[in-house]
């Protein structure tokens, strides 16, 4: 299992940002068969990531054009694999 936290106030103007992200995984083996499952997720918030003229960066280059530019993703998959030897050298 591992994860990574990140909470950062952000180089610009009224950009804080949060990540939170994870990822696990187990196997189990037997004789002649493996059952594997994964599950990986986040939530995360990332403000002020928006593009800005150059104009607006020769006057500060910490000011954001495009406020409030908000991203959110969430996101969970979970995965499962199973193998077998149904005979030796043939897999299923």
């Amino acid at each position: 299992m591992t994860g990574r936290v990140l909470a950062e106030d952000g180089w610009r103007d009224f950009s804080p940002s949060r990540v939170r992200q994870v990822f696990g995984n187990v196997e189990w083996r037997g004789t002649g068969s493996t059952l594997n499952a994964s599950v990986t997720g986040g939530v995360n918030r990332l403000i002020g990531n928006g593009a800005a003229p150059i104009q607006l960066l020769d006057d500060d280059r910490k000011a954001i054009f495009t406020h409030p530019d908000e991203t959110k993703t969430d996101m969970a998959l979970v995965a499962l694999r199973g193998r077998h030897a149904a005979a030796p050298g043939v897999l299923r």
